[in-house]
């Protein structure tokens, strides 16, 4: 071992034994690097603020669809009919909303769906009960309330018929209805809507639907 003195040095010092340490980057390197981890940032910032946009621009649209509903339940309730004009007016707004915003197709994708849905409920009660559960009025209303809502439009709907069948069940226990007995729908689809905004999951479902436009 005294012949070599040079294995028991490098044995000793591993920095030796190694080599010698890597010069450091440049330093314009290391800033160049700095500022490409900051687009991702950028880039999530201005996205949340278009996202905050449509939030905004669909919460200034809710309480003027929320008249239409209210409009719509009165002539329900005392006509037994909802007047083409307002739910072509209703439609025509919920439109000019809907290309305001950046162009995504679900929310005509679930206003279609949704009018859809209620065509059928109302084709099976009219197989089920003999007539129609609710009129082409309140299919109509399903339009303009998905293209504002999105797909949580579904779920305001699902409100509506529970609290419709809650009355309706209850109307035939006590006999003030029979089965034949028409029910205006458009209150409920009020009522629905109302309900679905104040549940913490309507709010969910409405911000998550705005943020992935």
């Amino acid at each position: 071992t005294a012949a070599h003195p040079e294995i028991l040095v490098a044995d000793s010092c591993p920095i030796i034994a190694q080599g010698a340490p890597e010069e450091p980057a440049p330093l314009q390197s290391s800033r160049t690097g700095k500022l490409l981890d900051l687009v991702p940032i950028i880039e999530a910032l201005l996205l949340n603020r278009r996202a905050l946009r449509n939030v905004a621009q669909i919460a200034a649209a809710l309480p003027i669809l929320l008249v239409v509903l209210a409009l719509a339940a009165a002539c329900d309730l005392r006509t037994g009919l909802i007047p083409n004009a307002l739910t072509l007016a209703a439609t025509a707004f919920a439109l000019a909303v809907w290309l305001s915003l950046p162009l995504a197709l679900q929310p005509l994708a679930a206003a279609f769906t949704a009018a859809a849905a209620l065509a059928l409920l109302r084709l099976g009660s009219t197989v089920w009960l003999g007539a129609p559960g609710f009129g082409w009025g309140d299919v109509k209303l399903a339009v303009p309330l998905g293209l504002v809502l999105g797909w949580s439009v579904l779920w305001a709907l699902y409100l509506a018929v529970v609290l419709a069948a809650i009355v309706a069940v209850s109307g035939l226990a006590t006999r003030r209805f029979t089965r034949r007995s028409r029910i205006p729908f458009a209150p409920f689809i009020l009522g629905g809507t109302l309900l679905h905004l104040a549940l913490p999951l309507g709010v969910v479902l409405d911000w998550g639907a705005a943020l992935t436009l």
